[in-house]
């Protein structure tokens, strides 16, 4: 590997693990504008906050499942977003 080639990033991604998970969710690959970052490139952490919106968006507005899960792990992962936010799960149905 020559020192040029270390350098270079997938698209406007900072690694390839933050373009995976985006590739998997359906994100946008190409306009840095969909994502809310202050750096040059897009960051694990940004995707992962996207990510979790479209989640919590699942569970607290019932929008559509951003992607399909084995019942542990949408259960895993309600209950880790439920102990994260707990005051947007307050639910009252009375």
């Amino acid at each position: 590997m020559t020192g040029s080639s270390a350098r270079n990033h997938p698209g406007i991604f900072f690694n390839n693990k933050a373009k995976l998970l985006a590739i998997k969710y359906g994100l946008n690959l190409h306009n840095p504008n969909a994502y809310i970052h202050f750096g040059k490139y897009i960051t694990c952490y940004d995707v992962s906050f996207m990510v979790e919106n479209l989640w919590l968006d699942h569970f607290i507005y019932y929008a559509d499942k951003p992607f399909e899960l084995s019942l542990k792990e949408y259960n895993d992962l309600f209950y880790s977003l439920q102990n994260k936010y707990p005051s947007l799960f307050n639910f009252s149905f009375a």
